[in-house]
């Protein structure tokens, strides 16, 4: 029998998604935050984020046998709660689309290192989601080096919007 207190990777990673740049920045700007909570908190929250998406991708890959289980299981028993339905079988999906070789992101990392984990970080267009992803490929593949690069891409990746913000509607 699985003991389901070893899965709290898996509500603690529901919990930290709203921490992702693309929601956090616009969310602190639309709030009306004081400066000090734009320029200080969001940098710290995005970071923390990415850094326990990496870890968390990593343990998927310890997990995944298990974790599909778990989903058939309960798809057999009919019995798919939230945590099924909405959290394991997203993780299971985006595990299976970053293992797959045509994955675009997988090509890119993998053809042009470093390069395209800055150009994944940097990425300033709000909505498109390339941090994630990334941190879960560098994750699935334990790759540090590259991750290192992910962290700082993704700090200036938050300066860069929020003094874009703050220049336009300052």
């Amino acid at each position: 029998m699985l003991d389901v207190k070893k899965l709290w990777p898996l509500v603690v990673y529901s919990i930290m998604i709203p921490l992702n740049t693309d929601v956090i920045i616009p969310a602190g700007i639309i709030s009306g935050r004081s400066q000090i909570f734009l320029w200080l908190y969001i940098p710290i929250l995005a970071t923390v984020e990415i850094c326990y998406s990496f870890w968390f991708w990593g343990w998927v890959v310890r997990w995944i046998v298990e974790l599909k289980k778990i989903q058939e299981t309960r798809r057999e028993l009919n019995k798919a709660g939230l945590l099924d339905k909405w959290v394991i079988d997203s993780v299971v999906n985006v595990y299976h689309a970053v293992m797959h070789p045509e994955n675009g992101a997988r090509k890119n990392i993998n053809r042009y290192g470093v390069i395209a984990v800055w150009a994944l970080g940097i990425n300033p267009i709000l909505g498109i989601p390339t941090r994630t992803p990334c941190a879960a490929f560098l994750g699935i593949f334990n790759r540090k080096r590259e991750f290192y690069h992910l962290v700082l891409a993704n700090l200036v990746h938050v300066f860069l919007v929020l003094g874009v913000w703050d220049y336009l509607f300052g």
